[in-house]
């Protein structure tokens, strides 16, 4: 992983007060820049195009949750496949070695995020703990807008990942950002690798919903 300081133009609008009274508009455009600090993640000898084509599918639910007016959460993080390598894979059921085109890639970090595995190796396994600890009690507003977070993008989830059939569901592909959203990464419906789902995680993240 690589941090990188990019510098963006801002465009920001002043407004006077004054002037929106008298309806003479008062608007006025200003230019500013600002350096941010993006993170991104290269990974070599994977075929990052089949990320490319669930995100753009993910970005599609994105779009029609939208269209519908369900206020539910999709982050399509970017994702760019760039230069070709060659890699091989032993087929079992065709017993035999072949030789197919893999590429490289440039993934984009969830930013202010953690992945339920680091959570778990610093020893926090209680989901609805790690909430009650990180946002107040059930009752405080700052845990109900987190809950809420959590089951807006927990349901957005579950329909694209089942729609898709998106494999690879381990705790290290899980992510939560700091407002309580469940972020899933490594979204790819062609992975030969497919972890079955865990009951002890399923009664972990119900006790967040209810």
């Amino acid at each position: 992983m690589a941090t990188f300081l990019v510098r963006k133009q801002l465009v920001v609008i002043d407004t006077d007060p004054d002037s929106l009274i008298a309806g003479d508009g008062g608007e006025e455009e200003r230019r500013t820049e600002q350096d941010v600090r993006i993170q991104a993640i290269f990974k070599v000898g994977d075929d990052c195009r089949q990320d490319v084509l669930a995100l753009q599918l993910i970005a599609m639910f994105k779009n029609i949750f939208t269209g519908v007016g369900l206020t539910l959460y999709l982050y399509p993080y970017r994702v760019t496949a760039t230069a070709p390598g060659v890699c091989s894979a032993y087929l079992v059921c065709m017993r035999s070695v072949q030789y197919f085109t893999s590429q490289c890639g440039v993934i984009d970090v969830v930013p202010n995020s953690t992945s339920r595995d680091e959570m778990g190796r610093a020893k926090v396994n209680d989901l609805q703990g790690f909430f009650l600890s990180k946002y107040g009690g059930e009752d405080s507003v700052a845990y109900q807008n987190a809950r809420l977070n959590f089951v807006q993008s927990m349901a957005a989830y579950s329909v694209a990942c089942y729609i898709l059939q998106i494999k690879d569901r381990h705790n290290g592909n899980i992510m939560i950002d700091e407002e309580g959203h469940i972020i899933h990464i490594g979204s790819s419906p062609l992975a030969l690798v497919d972890y079955p789902p865990v009951l002890k995680t399923f009664w972990n993240r119900l006790w967040v919903l209810v």
